[in-house]
């Protein structure tokens, strides 16, 4: 079975990694510090999204220990939504949390399956002091979709124009 992994996601060094069980893969549709557009999130439960996985976890490998993080209650209906428009619905499920929850936690409770992480990866480090922006700059929790980077600023919720990149979005929403 396929499951989709929805809501926030973040990833805190400290938590590591963990072995993917027998029979079992995690995919990841972003780099590892870049965050998911909502709109990609329902392509991708839709099984519409029209771009390969940019990372897939086979059985046995070491794989993030990612925080799944509660879902925004006004995104849980279009996710439900897109689900029932999969072409493979009857082979999918959507799991959301309550609270924080570790991956490791999940796939190692519920062995077997694909698991399809549909949330950011968002790299949650301590912010540094004054303006400095070098690691926004240099892509860090930028926002991904279809291959392209772009230049997010979480604290403004809007793409960040940045004059090394051409882009001309003016504001997106991010899981």
């Amino acid at each position: 079975m396929r499951v989709f992994l929805t809501g926030h996601g973040g990833w805190l060094p400290q938590n590591g990694y963990f072995s993917v069980p027998a029979k079992t893969r995690v995919v990841f549709y972003t780099e590892n510090a870049k965050l998911m557009l909502a709109s990609d999130v329902h392509l991708i439960v839709g099984g519409k999204y029209p771009h390969d996985p940019d990372q897939v976890v086979e059985e046995f490998k070491t794989c993030q220990n990612m925080t799944l993080y509660p879902d925004d209650a006004s995104e849980i209906n279009p996710t439900l939504s897109a689900l029932i428009g999969n072409p493979d619905r009857d082979h999918c499920d959507i799991v959301r949390v309550t609270q924080p929850t570790q991956l490791s936690k999940i796939v190692l409770d519920y062995p077997g399956h694909e698991f399809v992480w549909t949330c950011c990866r968002d790299l949650s480090l301590a912010s540094t002091p004054g303006n400095d922006t070098r690691a926004r700059d240099m892509g860090l929790n930028a926002v991904q979709t279809g291959g392209r980077v772009l230049n997010y600023d979480k604290k403004k919720d809007e793409i960040v124009l940045n004059p090394k990149w051409r882009i001309r979005i003016s504001r997106a929403w991010a899981f």
